[in-house]
């Protein structure tokens, strides 16, 4: 699923995990991937980041 930054949260990427689908949602400048209630989320962050990628 493509989308934006306004669909870069926990619910959005919850979703797309429990329906196995990859996201592909551009994440905000200031992302942590601190977070433990979303893994998904936070290994796309950890891959951005890693990449340095910045959109």
């Amino acid at each position: 699923m493509f989308a934006d930054k306004a669909h870069d949260n926990q619910r959005s990427f919850n979703l797309l995990d429990n329906l196995n689908i990859e996201p592909a949602i551009n994440i905000r400048k200031n992302a942590s991937i601190k977070t433990k209630v979303c893994s998904l989320r936070r290994d796309e962050v950890f891959l951005i980041k890693k990449l340095g990628f910045e959109g």
